[in-house]
């Protein structure tokens, strides 16, 4: 049973607002905090879903209670990222016998939703260098997001600040559900097979990915498709040429099919890049759109040119009201 609008949590501490959204285990509400009156993230997992599972053999009910134990003690982990780029997990609560996590409200759209086609180079690298701080921070504590796509990258409205979001919680806990791989596109090709290592190698390559496909417009192909020869991983410079050769082998170093061939650390990876860590890449001064597409360049350019040809043509024209001639000279 899903949550309406109205409905009131904790004894009235919160109100729902609206549902934002469904992930594969989770569900998560816009909500009101009643006691300071500022808008909240209330995340709980899918019961609907898990009981499909439960009904369906899929899961057993005591993988269901130890699920949904390990879903709060996971939220709890998260309390300890202190980074302005990682979304900030407030507390958890049971709510009846549902585990809540009560995260901030980040104003604002994810990544995805902003572009319209490509980013420019010095707003993408400005984003990837903050998700990458956030990341360093993520594995400092010897854990993994394992999701990082231009979906679960929220962008603060009015900023250009970039917040990693949506954590599954539930990942590397062995059950069915946990063992669903990111979005295709974005997984590198150890996310498949249980058995592989995983490392911040794994995270490198999905960051790389996002940096692909925010710059190209284009999203990569499967990794397993790519092994299998099924399809081709096409150097994003070819998809768009304003990519510098830094960023564009930076990119395929990241997205190396093999781990062993991937940077081993954010850091390292960032370094390709020509990031340096605590040098925030500056971006223009104007609202960030996100609308750095070809076609926006190719408007600002021609309207430039067009002006200057304009008033070229004005300044060379006769003088409206020419002076008379003199008159001729008598022949008397």
């Amino acid at each position: 049973m899903t949550w309406t609008k109205g409905q009131q949590l904790q004894n009235g501490n919160y109100t729902i607002k609206s549902e934002l959204g469904r992930g594969r285990y989770g569900i998560t509400y816009l909500a009101k905090d009643n006691k300071n009156g500022e808008d909240v993230v209330i995340k709980t997992l899918n019961y609907e879903e898990l009981d499909i599972q439960i009904k369906t053999n899929q899961i057993t009910p005591e993988e269901r209670i130890k699920l949904e134990t390990r879903f709060l003690d996971e939220a709890d982990k998260l309390r300890r990222y202190k980074h302005p780029h990682i979304v900030k997990v407030k507390k958890t609560f049971k709510e009846g016998d549902r585990g809540c996590i009560v995260m901030e409200y980040i104003p604002g759209d994810t990544l995805n939703r902003l572009v319209k086609r490509v980013l420019p180079e010095k707003e993408a690298l400005r984003y990837i260098q903050q998700i990458g701080d956030a990341l360093r921070e993520v594995h400092k504590h010897d854990d993994l997001h394992r999701d990082v796509k231009p979906d679960n990258i929220m962008i603060r409205a009015g900023k250009y600040d970039a917040v990693l979001i949506d954590f599954e919680l539930v990942r590397g806990f062995d059950h069915p559900l946990s063992r669903q791989v990111t979005e295709i596109g974005f997984a590198a090709l150890e996310l498949y097979s249980p058995q592989k290592d995983k490392g911040a190698y794994t995270d490198v390559y999905a960051l790389a990915a996002t940096l692909y496909a925010v710059l190209t417009g284009e999203k990569p192909p499967d990794a397993r498709e790519i092994r299998d020869n099924k399809a081709q991983l096409i150097p994003p410079k070819q998809l768009n040429p304003l990519i510098s050769e830094r960023v564009n082998q930076a990119i395929l170093a990241g997205m190396q099919l093999e781990a062993k061939n991937r940077p081993a650390t954010v850091d390292e990876w960032l370094k390709l890049l020509g990031l340096k860590r605590g040098i925030p890449i500056s971006v223009p001064n104007f609202e960030p759109t996100v609308l750095g597409s070809w076609a926006n360049v190719v408007i600002a350019i021609t309207g430039i040119v067009t002006t200057f040809i304009l008033l070229k043509n004005e300044f060379a024209k006769p003088p409206v009201n020419p002076s008379p001639p003199p008159p001729p000279a008598s022949t008397r």
